[in-house]
């Protein structure tokens, strides 16, 4: 991921941490993140998924949970906080509302997937509407349908990922977003 690479950041962040959420084989971010010199909190509770990731990391001094994340604390602003957890975001951002609130954290990365974040009772618009507008960010579309703009309005954003997508089968459509609180940087 370019975001990554150790010329796209100011030298200062390259010593934050990495939150990676839904960490599955380590490859979107863990490993990258860890080899341009940024410690990398992994978590990933699926236990089948976790051994696959603990064969790919164990050469590297990689942090690794076992477990899932919702209401933990942390002590240290972080460059990135990479959320993948099937329609779990929002839990996972409620769990950590609190050190979003006092302590700088650059990018939220994480995947908007309508159909799971029904499927746990939390309605889409209320994961974008509480980035927004509680948290501050600004969120952008890195999926493969992201047009060349700027932030979509939210309730059009949720229009058009929460269609059926019969082209994908049961999932539903998803993107992956870039979240950026300017007030940080």
């Amino acid at each position: 991921m370019s975001l990554l690479s150790s010329n796209a950041v100011p030298s200062t962040w390259r010593r934050l941490p990495i939150v990676d959420v839904g960490t599955n084989d380590g490859t979107d971010f863990t490993m990258p993140g860890s080899k341009v010199g940024h410690r990398v909190y992994s978590f990933e509770p699926s236990p089948i998924v976790y051994a696959r990731m603990l064969r790919n990391l164990q050469q590297n001094g990689i942090s690794v949970a076992n477990d899932s994340v919702g209401f933990r604390s942390a002590k240290a602003g972080l460059f990135i906080l990479k959320i993948d957890s099937q329609g779990h975001e929002y839990h996972v951002l409620q769990g950590c509302v609190q050190y979003i609130r006092t302590h700088p954290v650059y990018y939220i990365l994480l995947e908007f997937y309508p159909k799971g974040l029904r499927a746990v009772n939390i309605e889409p618009l209320t994961l974008l509407q509480f980035l927004h507008y509680e948290l501050g960010y600004q969120c952008f579309d890195l999926g493969r349908n992201a047009r060349n703009h700027g932030a979509m309005e939210l309730s059009a954003f949720v229009t058009y990922y929460g269609k059926p997508d019969t082209r994908i089968g049961s999932y539903g459509r998803f993107t992956d977003l870039i979240c950026v609180n300017f007030a940080v940087m």
